[in-house]
């Protein structure tokens, strides 16, 4: 195995650290090179994407390329014995690979940044922009299974939105096969998917301040009722359900008290950039907001429509429920793939200009550079 030595020694080496470090810090500065003056051509993607590939496959510094270590290799010698957090769809992928680990990573990782730049093709989009946007805006997206879902909805989607010439039933038909797809890869897709008819909606932008306070008040209160009564809730839907997730970090996270500053100076720091960090989608789109309908492409509104209603519901219940913030944290997730494509649209439309995107990088740049030198000197 490649990562065999690695593998026993079952920690982050300074020589592991610097590799990571070094690797990102070049994705950025190339991407930053290419993405950033007046495009006036596509941009070859090729050279790009494998270095992305690379970083995903490699990425010592997220916390779960350690813990799925583990995981791996207890399903590759079918040791149950503890609960596993893998979905059986990753769990063939063990399998399939023969339990390699970095097969694994490279299956998983290096196949959702594959998808994305099909995404960019049907978005007609700048693949480097999009995926150094990606690395800016959501930098953990090497961390976390979830993010193939994440991609395989947002493929669905795009048929959905942009669907085959000529060919719109067929169009609709691998958008919804695509989209129930994605859920078998996590359960936080189905708050994804719960968001997608937003997109039969006009500009939720446009909306009177009527209708969004209304939408408040209907998520606040189905939100007090399943959260009081989620044992109901759970019979109702049946057992497997994203509410059993919710009730767990309901318990985990209260007792190591997420969401509140841990004490000292790193502690408060940390605490800081995660509360600004929920801000990001909410300066974007208030960004966004100025230019009017009609100069927007369809596709950008429809979008626009999922992750304004995502922020809002995570708004809500993190304002709700403060000590498990981790959840609202997950919820905004799910908004910086769709944040990284508008953004990168609008660029290779000419709607954003370079010193623009200066402006909507600034914040989330220097989250993801806190958050790298955080984990390098073993923060996580």
């Amino acid at each position: 195995m490649l990562f065999e030595s690695l593998l026993d020694a079952g920690d982050v080496t300074l020589a592991t650290r610097l590799w990571t470090m070094l690797l990102y810090t070049v994705l950025l500065i190339v991407g930053w090179k290419k993405t950033l003056p007046e495009l006036e051509d596509s941009t070859p993607y090729g050279k790009y994407l494998a270095g992305m590939v690379l970083f995903a496959v490699s990425d010592f510094l997220a916390p779960d390329f350690w813990n799925y270590i583990s995981e791996v290799e207890s399903v590759w010698s079918f040791d149950y014995s503890e609960e596993l957090h893998m979905e059986w769809i990753y769990q063939f992928f063990v399998f399939f690979v023969a339990g390699d680990y970095f097969l694994f990573r490279l299956l998983v990782w290096g196949g959702l940044l594959l998808i994305y730049a099909k995404v960019c093709k049907r978005w007609s989009t700048d693949t480097v922009a999009f995926m150094f946007l990606l690395l800016v805006f959501f930098s953990q997206f090497a961390s976390s299974r979830a993010n193939m879902g994440v991609a395989v909805y947002y493929l669905g989607l795009s048929f959905l939105l942009v669907p085959i010439p000529e060919k719109r039933k067929r169009s609709i038909v691998i958008a919804l096969a695509l989209i129930a797809f994605s859920s078998i890869f996590h359960s936080t897709m189905t708050m994804l998917i719960a968001f997608t008819p937003i997109i039969l909606l006009p500009n939720l932008a446009k909306l009177s301040k009527k209708i969004i306070i209304t939408f408040l008040v209907v998520v606040i209160s189905l939100m007090i009722y399943v959260m009081n009564n989620p044992m109901e809730v759970i019979e109702l839907l049946g057992s497997d359900t994203i509410l059993k997730k919710f009730i767990f970090y309901m318990e985990e996270y209260d007792e190591l008290e997420w969401g509140k500053p841990t004490g000292g100076i790193s502690g408060w720091i940390t605490f800081i950039v995660r509360e600004l960090r929920m801000l990001t989608p909410v300066i974007i789109l208030t960004f966004i907001l100025r230019y009017k309908e009609e100069n927007l492409p369809p596709i950008i509104v429809k979008t626009f429509n999922i992750v304004l209603a995502i922020t809002m519901a995570a708004y809500t219940f993190r304002l709700m429920y403060p000590d498990v913030g981790v959840i609202a944290l997950r919820m905004m997730n799910l908004t910086y793939p769709a944040l990284a494509l508008i953004v990168a649209r609008m660029h290779t439309d000419k709607l954003l200009s370079s010193r623009q995107v200066y402006l909507l990088m600034a914040f989330p740049l220097l989250d993801t550079i806190y958050e790298n030198i955080y984990r390098f000197y073993g923060g996580w």
